[in-house]
């Protein structure tokens, strides 16, 4: 949630926040994710945590980490690529950093 609040953050100094609004809820949409069905951002960017644990919770507990990780991961690579349309180069390098951070962080690739 804390990158993609970044994300809003950044987008909110180029766009409208109704124009912000509908990208991020067009992520959402085009990610196309079983983890996202009813999940929205609210106005901080920010996703519900309550209704992603919920959509993982019939998937098997050994699973549920991995299941979770791909839904947002497909949503966060999307939401880069079209917020870096509208992002200054120094704001899509903080972002591309922050995000290598924390898969650092969580062990990812």
């Amino acid at each position: 949630n804390h990158v993609f609040a970044q994300i809003g953050a950044y987008l909110a100094i180029h766009m409208s926040p109704m124009a912000v609004g509908g990208l991020m809820e067009k992520a959402v949409e085009t990610a196309e994710s079983p983890v996202l069905d009813a999940v929205h951002f609210d106005g901080e960017g920010r996703l519900d945590s309550r209704t992603l644990t919920a959509n993982v919770a019939e998937t098997r507990v050994e699973d549920r980490t991995k299941v979770l990780g791909g839904g947002l991961n497909h949503l966060l690579s999307f939401l880069l690529f079209e917020a870096s349309k509208h992002l200054a180069p120094e704001e899509k390098s903080a972002l591309y950093r922050m995000v290598g951070e924390l898969s650092d962080a969580a062990g990812g690739p």
